[in-house]
């Protein structure tokens, strides 16, 4: 009974105490001190800024900056991890002719937007299993325009295996009506000994409209035509339905 009486009794004291004007007023001022420290632990949680992407595709062709990389049509996977500023992605290249993966390529990327600009540096690692030769690496630069007119410059530089240039300047415009999108784009691709003897140039036109299906995907189908702008440069039409999940 006694210990029951000393209870009461602490519990009544301490009610005064708090509802007492010194008293409240020293409790709202640790609340305004502790709130903000909360607020910032729970933002600054770093696992939030951490976004998974994945695609997979198939391509009529594997043509890329003005060069053939395949007879037949392809598979492409590439898988990215995304940390504020910085890309880790893993590219991997099936061909349905040889039936075999013959290329694996290991991608490291810093981007930024500065107002309506984005500046993005880069650098790639491509293997080869199998091929002669076995592996090259690839340092890049990109800066382009995010609005109102989708604009970029691209220079990579291939060495290693191979020691050029490669230069591209892309224009595009989307065009939505209700809730479709169609995605245009033409390139002009200047190959400066790039992974060949030689130059080789060639003027790229292409249109996409992404189509959003249940659930995080994206079906993106695309056609590309490719036209060779010197003698040693192939015009090739490509064609590709990709699968995307952000």
């Amino acid at each position: 009974m006694k210990n029951i009486k000393s209870i009461a009794t602490a519990v009544a004291a301490a009610y005064i105490s708090l509802t007492s004007p010194a008293a409240a007023e020293e409790a709202d001022e640790l609340e305004d001190i502790m709130t903000p420290v909360v607020e910032s632990e729970a933002q600054e949680s770093p696992l939030e800024d951490i976004t998974l992407s994945s695609s997979a595709s198939y391509n009529s062709v594997y043509y890329n900056r003005g060069m053939r990389f395949s007879e037949g049509p392809v598979i492409q996977m590439l898988e990215a991890i995304n940390y504020r500023f910085l890309t880790i992605g893993l590219f991997g290249n099936l061909d349905l002719t040889d039936e075999r993966v013959n290329e694996v390529d290991v991608l490291f990327e810093l981007s930024n937007d500065i107002g309506i600009l984005n500046i993005t540096s880069g650098y790639a690692l491509f293997l080869f299993p199998q091929g002669d030769p076995s592996r090259s690496m690839e340092v890049y630069a990109r800066i382009g325009l995010t609005s109102p007119l989708q604009f970029n410059v691209t220079l990579a530089y291939d060495f290693e295996a191979g020691d050029g240039l490669y230069g591209e300047v892309r224009a595009g415009h989307d065009i939505q009506k209700k809730n479709l999108t169609l995605s245009l784009s033409t390139a002009v691709g200047i190959n400066d000994e790039y992974w060949r003897e030689g130059n080789g140039h060639n003027l790229e036109f292409r249109a996409s409209m992404p189509v959003n299906i249940p659930g995080p995907f994206t079906v993106r189908p695309t056609v590309t035509y490719s036209l060779g702008l010197s003698e040693d440069t192939e015009s090739v039409f490509q064609w590709s339905v990709a699968l995307e999940t952000d």
